[in-house]
C-alpha cells in the first residue's frame, strides 16, 4: 500500500496543475498512483483523488 501522504500531496499538486490547464500532467502524475491503492477507498483522501481524476477526464 502506498503512502496517505505521498496521495495527498500528489491530489494537491494535480488540482494546481488542472487550473493550470496542465491536464495531462496531472493525470499523468495522479493516475498510477491511485491504482496502486487497494483498501481503503472510503477515505478523504482516495474519494478525494477518485473525484478529482473524474475530473482531469
Amino acid at each position: 500500500m502506498r503512502s496517505p501522504w505521498e496521495l495527498r500531496t500528489s491530489t494537491s499538486l494535480a488540482r494546481l496543475w488542472h487550473r493550470q490547464h496542465k491536464t495531462p500532467q496531472a493525470r499523468k502524475l495522479l493516475a498510477p498512483l491511485y491504482r496502486r491503492f487497494t483498501e481503503g477507498f472510503d477515505t478523504a483522501d482516495l474519494v478525494t483523488a477518485k473525484a478529482l481524476l473524474q475530473s482531469l477526464r
